[in-house]
């Protein structure tokens, strides 16, 4: 873990499955990877002095695609001690090439949004908030959806049940919890 510097007892879990469907060419679609530089960098900054406000904890989890298997686990078996300091569980799943997506818990709508807001798209040089929301008017059913989705500050993200390894934290311990993941322009594969 990325030790916190403010609040060291509050641990933000990060993680990706590693198994993988047809050899990892569709699921996690290299999600792994662009975790693993994720944590490479945090590595980078953290020899530079920086530190998080909260402790960063880095899962890499065995047995999604049969059936949760290894982070349903390791939940159960450290349960007491998420449930005294996990503030949030962040997962990836898919990353390919397109839009963000976000699900989770309503109480990270607006973190994720402003996260969104922040980071701009390689390809179409605008925030990938700002694509995301373009995406969703042109896909709108109609025009009041349309004007909705223009009027609103945040863009909706929606609510998670089951399926990958964020169920275990979201739905038996009760940790907020996003699901994160770029696509809608890639092939599959």
């Amino acid at each position: 873990p990325t030790k916190g510097w403010t609040f060291p007892d509050q641990w933000v879990l990060r993680a990706n499955h590693h198994d993988a469907w047809v050899n990892g060419a569709e699921d996690p679609d290299s999600g792994l990877a662009p975790m693993l530089e994720e944590a490479r960098a945090m590595g980078e900054l953290r020899k530079q002095g920086w530190s998080p406000k909260r402790t960063i904890v880095y899962l890499a989890w065995d047995g999604e695609e049969p059936a949760l298997l290894g982070s349903t686990e390791w939940a159960e078996a450290h349960d007491k001690e998420l449930q005294q300091h996990a503030v949030a569980y962040i997962n990836s799943d898919g990353n390919g090439r397109g839009f963000l997506d976000a699900g989770g818990s309503h109480a990270l709508e607006h973190f994720i949004n402003d996260v969104a807001r922040d980071i701009e798209d390689p390809e179409k040089k605008i925030s990938v908030w700002k694509r995301s929301q373009l995406r969703r008017i042109a896909s709108a059913k109609n025009a009041e959806d349309r004007a909705d989705v223009r009027s609103r500050d945040d863009l909706r993200i929606g609510a998670l049940g089951s399926g990958s390894d964020y169920t275990a934290f979201i739905d038996h311990l009760g940790v907020a919890s996003l699901d994160l993941g770029y696509g809608g322009e890639e092939g599959g594969g």
